[in-house]
């Protein structure tokens, strides 16, 4: 069987299991936050990457986990984790009860509320997909 995309959606410890999914994915879409230790783990996953002569990731800062979450600078967070922020999910697509959507099972591209009160966001996210669709090729 083939298939176009497959999603492994991992966290962020260094063990084993996700080196080995690190090391034999096509593509590696890496998210971070705006917090020391996502950018440690981050600043460690760039080392290994390199070491190994790997260049297929991409780093996608998310702002919008936490409107108040945002201890470093884009510049600062660039030379701590010694690499370029490709993409950045804006703080304008905060959502604030977004773990009841979550919890209740809501496709959040799929909800009338969103996509009314997020559009500019989710046209963002359309583009993001499609740069990175485009870079693959």
């Amino acid at each position: 069987m083939k298939y176009d995309v497959i999603l492994i959606d991992t966290n962020h410890a260094l063990d084993e299991k996700n080196l080995t999914v690190l090391d034999n994915s096509d593509e590696i879409l890496y998210v971070i936050n705006n917090d020391a230790i996502d950018l440690k783990n981050m600043k460690t996953i760039v080392s290994i990457l390199k070491d190994a002569g790997k260049d297929n990731y991409k780093i996608i800062l998310n702002e919008s986990i936490d409107k108040s979450r945002n201890y470093f600078s884009k510049h600062d967070i660039k030379n701590i984790i010694k690499d370029n922020i490709d993409y950045i999910i804006p703080n304008s697509f905060y959502i604030k009860n977004i773990d009841k959507y979550i919890l209740d099972g809501e496709i959040l591209t799929l909800n009338k509320y969103i996509i009314s009160h997020y559009k500019k966001v989710i046209e963002a996210f359309e583009v993001m997909a499609k740069n990175l669709l485009k870079d693959k090729k």
